[in-house]
């Protein structure tokens, strides 16, 4: 005969076990500091009424900090970010770096470099016998080489004599030479030497020194041929720096608008595009501002300084190397990932790409950089010139007349504004760290 005891053994424990732990229970929730609990346990039948009442606001309680703690971590886990905006001061021993300045004639053809016959000596000494100029030489008729490309990129009513069927040819000539329009607009553009009247009045203020050509480094963008002054691309030349804000301190140049060569310019106008950007960046004359002839510019520039945080924080900043020639931006971002693609869909790139189409840029995550120097300018004006200077500037050579010289711009940087503002958190006043909270 079987005897089975171990069901007894188990409820014989378990009573036990309750035995054990209600009175347990009841005797740490009586004597517990936690506030209303003890409310909650009493035997009183009177008092059941309150013992609802504590364990409504006690549950009630407990929800609101568990709602709070999830709140916090979800909040901790989005890594979220905190703006702090503050102001700093440069040493007068190192000073800070004066920006890059970068000067384009919003006429992007010379007229005369348009009109320079193919048997003219200037053609071949201006370097204007680039590729495309022989190719055309059957069909551009007497058209010179310069008003051939007109004609094939800018339409009929440019050039005389072009009609559709003198623009078709041209085109299909050029479609089947090794033409370059960064060429075109290189060599047919308006030189350093010309712009800037041969750099007579050119200088740097603060230590006095003149410009040389070693200064200045050419690009070309969508709209023509621009000089940068103090790059940061030249390898000859140092990138200044200025120590004191205010007058005669900072760049002061002439320049010549030459509106008697103006042929084409996309913006309808006669001028100067300015911009003021941080050195080893792309020229992007989209943030530019115009002078018009025959006025003196001062520009006072305004310093803002972003330094942002990487992924997983919102800002999801970006630095990374473009082929080491520009340092990271979003424009020189969106710039190169928009000639690969024209690249790699037709295999060319219109000259200074640097357009900005939605349908392109979704696809070339081009985020924020980490570190950003932005430059907000403030541009007062005045007219240029009066007679004394004229007949002074006739004195150094510059031989215009008084209306002609009504059309020289004298951009002078005189009053540099150094407000650096910093957005980001430095973590415990550590500036040379990244922090975990911008």
């Amino acid at each position: 005969m079987e005897t089975k005891v171990e069901p007894l053994r188990e409820s014989i424990s378990l009573d036990q076990s309750k035995a054990t732990f209600f009175p347990s229970w009841k005797t740490f929730a009586e004597n517990t500091t936690l506030h209303g609990l003890k409310n909650t346990l009493s035997n009183n039948k009177r008092n059941s009424f309150r013992r609802l009442i504590w364990i409504f606001f006690l549950c009630a309680s407990t929800v609101s900090f568990g709602y709070s703690v999830a709140r916090s971590l979800l909040r901790f886990s989005s890594f979220p970010i905190h703006t702090i905006l503050t102001n700093e001061i440069s040493k007068p021993d190192d000073g800070m770096e004066f920006p890059a300045v970068t000067i384009c004639n919003l006429n992007n053809v010379m007229k005369s470099k348009r009109d320079t016959a193919d048997d003219d000596r200037r053609f071949t000494e201006f370097g204007l016998n680039v590729s495309g100029c022989h190719e055309t030489r059957e069909v551009r008729g007497n058209m010179t080489c310069g008003q051939a490309f007109m004609c094939a990129f800018y339409g009929l009513t440019m050039i005389p004599g072009c009609d559709n069927t003198t623009k078709q040819k041209l085109t299909k000539a050029l479609m089947n030479s090794s033409m370059n329009q960064e060429e075109i607009y290189s060599k047919y553009g308006h030189d350093l030497f010309d712009l800037t009247s041969y750099l007579r009045r050119c200088e740097f203020r603060e230590t006095g020194k003149k410009c040389t050509p070693k200064d200045f480094v050419s690009s070309i963008t969508t709209d023509g041929l621009c000089f940068t002054y103090n790059s940061g691309l030249n390898n000859f030349s140092e990138a200044y720096r200025t120590t004191f804000a205010g007058p005669r301190l900072g760049l002061n140049i002439l320049l010549d608008v030459q509106t008697n060569e103006a042929t084409y310019y996309p913006e309808s106008a006669i001028g100067l595009n300015v911009i003021i950007h941080a050195q080893r960046t792309v020229v992007n004359r989209l943030q530019g501002f115009n002078v018009m002839p025959g006025t003196h510019a001062t520009i006072g520039v305004k310093l803002i300084k972003h330094e942002r945080l990487p992924y997983p924080y919102q800002t999801n900043c970006k630095m990374t190397d473009l082929d080491g020639i520009y340092s990271y931006t979003q424009d020189a971002c969106s710039f190169d990932c928009v000639s690969k693609m024209v690249i790699e869909e037709c295999g060319c790139r219109p000259a200074g790409l640097l357009v900005k189409r939605p349908n392109w840029l979704s696809e070339c995550n081009c985020n924020s950089a980490c570190t950003e120097l932005e430059y907000e300018s403030h541009v007062s004006y005045a007219r240029f010139p009066d007679d004394t200077t004229i007949e002074v500037l006739q004195n150094d050579g510059i031989n215009k007349s008084s209306h002609y010289m009504s059309f020289l711009t004298i951009c002078e940087f005189l009053e540099f504004l150094w407000d650096v503002v910093i957005s980001g958190m430095k973590k415990k006043l550590r500036p040379a760290q990244t922090p975990p909270i911008q």
